[in-house]
């Protein structure tokens, strides 16, 4: 573990090869967390995920739940 965490100081990432084969795998929303949310602030980013900055005052607050179609329409 320790070598792939260095590794990826000394390789660049080639983000838009990844954004590709994100979105070949169906994803459809990126979670990003952190102060920084650098990746959010990408533009090949945002132009193709739900972006979503997730932090420990965001991860604390309870769900809103939504109302499911079938209970709507009583």
């Amino acid at each position: 573990m320790r070598t792939m965490l260095l590794d990826t100081f000394n390789c660049p990432i080639r983000w838009p090869d990844m954004v590709e084969t994100m979105r070949e795998q169906g994803i459809t929303k990126v979670c990003i967390s952190g102060p920084d949310n650098l990746f959010g602030r990408v533009n090949s980013t945002g132009e193709n995920f739900e972006v979503l900055a997730i932090d420990a005052r965001k991860a604390m607050r309870p769900r809103v739940r939504q109302r499911s179609a079938r209970r709507a329409r009583r």
